[in-house]
Parts: C-alpha cells; sequence; structure tokens
C-alpha cells in the first residue's frame, strides 16, 4: 500500500506540501483528518485526567510536567452555539480563571491510549499500571468527573455546520484525535443530531489505536483506513507539535486552527485559520 512506502522525517523540505493549499479541494486532498480538542470542541475545567491524577494521589514527575497552559473555566451545558472563533473565552457560569495544569506527561499519555471504557476497571487497571491503590470512594468520584467532563463538552458555533458542508462537498472526513474514550459517544451522538447518516467515514484516535500523536503510527493508521496516500490528506488541528509537525512528518499536509490567535509556535509554512469556514470559503466552493 502506498501508506507503507518510506517516508522522509520533517525538515523544511516538507513545507512545500502546504503552499498554496487553500482553498482545499477534494478532487487533490479529499480525506481531511480533523481533531477535537480546540478544534471542534473545549471539553470542561479542570482537566479531568488532571482530576484523575488527584483523586488517585499520583505525584507527577517534576522533569516529565506537560508544558504549563492556561486553561478557562468552561460552561456547564453541552451546546452546539457556544462562541465564534475570534479572541473571547468560552461562556462559564463562573469568572474566567486560568492557572497552569499540572499533567505529568507519561500519564496523560497511559490514559489517552487505554481502550477501557468502564470507569471502575479503567482506574483500577491505570492504578496497577502505576503501582498505586485505589483510595475508597475512588471510583464514584472518577465517575462524577467523566460526568463533568460531559456535560462541560462545548461546541465552536461553526461545528457542526461546516463540517456537514465539507463533507456535501466531497470530503471523507475522520475524527482524529488524543482523547480517551469516555466522551466520544456524546462527540459523535452530537455532530450526528439532525441528519442523515454519519459525518465521520472513520474515527482514528489514540484510545482505540493504542498510540497518540505524534506518534507515526496513528497517522499511518489514519491514511490506511482511507487506503489513502499521505499527500492526499489533511489533517486540520490546533498543535503545532501533535498535529502539525507530526502530520509533515509522514509527508501529510496541515492546516494549523488557532481559535483565539495566541498560538506563539506557528510552523512556517502552513496556512493558519481562525474558523473551519476558511478551509474552503464560500466563494470558492
Amino acid at each position: 500500500m502506498a501508506t507503507r512506502q518510506t517516508q522522509g522525517a520533517y525538515t523544511p523540505t516538507n513545507f512545500v506540501l502546504c503552499e498554496n493549499l487553500l482553498p482545499l479541494d477534494p478532487s487533490k486532498t479529499p480525506f481531511l483528518l480533523v481533531d477535537l480538542w480546540k478544534t471542534l470542541a473545549r471539553g470542561p475545567y479542570p482537566e479531568p485526567i488532571e482530576d484523575l491524577q488527584f483523586i488517585l494521589g499520583y505525584e507527577p514527575d517534576l522533569d516529565s510536567l506537560t508544558e504549563p497552559l492556561p486553561l478557562h473555566i468552561q460552561g456547564v451545558c453541552r451546546q452546539h452555539v457556544t462562541c465564534e472563533s475570534g479572541g473571547q473565552a468560552l461562556p462559564s457560569l463562573s469568572e474566567k480563571v486560568c492557572r497552569e495544569r499540572k499533567l505529568d506527561y507519561a500519564f496523560l499519555r497511559k490514559c489517552l491510549t487505554m481502550r477501557e471504557r468502564d470507569p471502575d476497571k479503567f482506574i483500577h487497571e491505570l492504578a496497577q499500571h502505576f503501582s498505586l491503590s485505589v483510595p475508597e470512594g475512588a471510583v464514584e468520584t472518577f465517575k462524577q468527573a467523566l460526568e463533568n467532563e460531559k456535560n462541560g463538552l462545548c461546541y465552536y458555533a461553526d461545528v457542526p455546520r461546516e463540517l456537514w458542508r465539507l463533507k456535501k462537498l466531497g470530503f471523507k472526513i475522520a475524527l482524529f484525535s488524543n482523547v480517551w474514550g469516555f466522551p466520544l459517544e456524546n462527540v459523535l451522538a452530537d455532530l450526528n443530531y439532525g441528519h442523515k447518516g454519519e459525518l465521520f467515514e472513520h474515527v482514528i484516535v489514540s484510545c482505540d489505536v493504542g498510540i497518540a500523536k505524534p506518534d507515526r503510527g496513528i497517522f499511518i493508521a489514519a491514511a490506511e483506513s482511507f487506503n489513502a496516500r499521505f499527500d492526499q490528506c489533511v489533517v486540520v488541528g490546533d498543535n503545532p507539535a501533535l498535529d502539525i509537525r507530526g502530520a509533515l512528518n509522514v509527508g501529510m499536509k496541515a492546516v494549523h486552527i488557532d481559535r483565539y490567535g495566541d498560538c506563539a509556535d506557528l510552523v512556517p509554512g502552513v496556512p493558519v485559520i481562525r474558523k473551519l469556514a476558511e478551509l474552503v470559503p464560500a466563494a470558492a466552493a
């Protein structure tokens, strides 16, 4: 298969893959691999995996913390109309609060690549992996955190309208995300609501594949799901390291969606958009 051919590592020469990429053309790049978090939706605050880290009493490795990132408290209602991307924080029921996220990288990656969907089994398997005990009441507290995640799921204002428009234009779309399995059922139900058929041709997520972006394997799995060449695939995501460089590393194209215009790590030569409509403006459709 084409996806098994040897691909060069990410270099500046890979930028040519993204030159004159927009507007996207389904006859040239028919396969869209669309990220979830901060691309289509925002989750609750605090990060539920951070909650679980606290519930289990896991002490993060100070040398393995994820990069501190300011987060905002989110609204508590799942809804399609939340905010137009344009530098404004999502609505919330309390004041906007920012603090540093202190997630241990190894803990985060393990949570994102576990296939287990049962909360009880999940927390015990995770605890065993890190040689932790499960405190009394931890399972119920974890279930409450998952309920908060479900209720705090908020979609950007152009979702799912623009995704369905892209599908009607002839693009084949896959959900392509680092995510644990718990919110997926709600996400898929929400984005399919009111439409016939399924929005996504495929769902390629870390909890099913067992590996996470930017690992080459998950990009290969995405291309193989479509039986596509790498250069026929466009990754649309918010994270320069996981989404953009991960895509370029295997020879895919990429579009960086920077919803709030505040990313300081833009990849030269890769187009940057604020809204999904910019992938194929109406005038170019």
